[in-house]
């Protein structure tokens, strides 16, 4: 374990105001997002490159710009070490038995083939059916743009989320509660969705961007869905928090992870949500989606589906078995920091 210095231990901030620093750094990027998308919408003409997708996925955008600005003085609170605390390398007295590109590699699979599981089964159970949107040489660069955007979102999310974010607060409360807390920040950033019809408000510049603001803690999955997307995303979380604290590195996280969003991106041009009428054909042959779509889902995500919990947890449990064997190998006891040192 990495020694400690004592009089940085005793001047260390307050969990209770590391987590109040974090929820105001949240909520200030998003209230600098919404009036720079505003502003932006205003000015920008409406066949714009940057507008293409949409106002609410530009807003997403520029909520990330901002946060790459801002995160240094994020970075001066929490004391944060680069590049020792990105997780890029192994932490000192951790010695891994792979390079960092064969645990990448590891990840990818892992994730490509745990949500190719579950989008089979929701092309199977008719919760989603194949619809292709692109075809040939179109259809082969969105496979490999998917796949570079997949990687690029997956490493940026992964040092942030389980290397600067999973260490500062590691060393705070500990690495089993740094887990919880990382993940359960991980899920809820992923419920901060501007709407796009919060840029019809009318009104001053200050009333459109309120309402963008106040639309990304309003918008998302269906009130009944929520409870669940919520834990999908936390045991995603903490699946990648248990990978990282197994190999050392963010690196078969950051695989996993990047495997998830390239399925997630393909499933968006290669299959979609059952519709209504689609719905009454399977049903004529006794086989209703909505009885399914619970236990399966029907995003693009899985996010929604009960399997992908259950599915998350099981493979949880099996690293969280693996870091406890390789403790006992080591003889050390069972403080995570044997394994990954803080």
């Amino acid at each position: 374990m990495t020694s400690r210095n004592p009089k940085s231990q005793r001047t260390a901030p307050s969990v209770e105001k590391s987590l109040a620093i974090l929820a105001l750094f949240i909520l200030g990027i998003v209230a600098i997002g919404s009036f720079i998308s505003v502003l932006g919408v205003q000015y920008l003409a409406e066949d714009s490159s940057l507008l293409y997708k949409g106002e609410a996925k530009f807003a997403r955008r520029v909520m990330m710009i901002c946060a790459l600005l801002f995160a240094p003085l994020l970075f001066l609170w929490f004391r944060i070490q680069w590049p020792a605390d990105a997780s890029w390398k192994p932490a000192e007295g951790y010695k891994p038995n792979k390079p960092w590109w064969n645990f990448f590699i590891q990840g990818l699979v892992l994730g490509l083939f745990t949500m190719g599981i579950l989008l089979a089964l929701s092309l199977v159970m008719g919760t989603r059916f194949v619809d292709i949107d692109k075809r040939g040489w179109d259809l082969a660069l969105r496979f490999f743009t998917y796949g570079a955007g997949a990687c690029f979102i997956a490493v940026f999310e992964e040092t942030l989320s389980r290397g600067f974010l999973f260490r500062a607060i590691g060393r705070r409360v500990g690495i089993w509660t740094a887990i919880i807390l990382t993940s359960a920040l991980f899920a809820g950033a992923h419920f901060l969705t501007p709407s796009d019809l919060a840029f019809q408000t009318q009104g001053s510049l200050a009333e459109r961007t309120l309402s963008v603001f106040s639309s990304c803690f309003t918008t998302g999955p269906k009130e009944s869905q929520k409870i669940l997307y919520f834990l999908n995303l936390s045991m995603m979380g903490i699946l990648l928090c248990l990978l990282t604290l197994r190999t050392g590195t963010i690196w078969m996280a950051a695989g996993t992870h990047a495997g998830w969003v390239w399925v997630k991106k393909m499933n968006s041009i290669l299959a979609d949500r059952t519709s209504k009428a689609d719905a009454e054909t399977l049903i004529e042959r006794r086989l209703d989606p909505g009885h399914f779509e619970w236990l399966i889902g029907g995003r693009s995500d899985h996010a929604d589906s009960l399997v992908t919990l259950l599915l998350l947890s099981v493979l949880a449990y099996a690293v969280y078995q693996s870091i406890r064997q390789s403790q006992q190998n080591q003889g050390g006891k069972e403080d995570g920091n044997r394994v990954f040192p803080i």
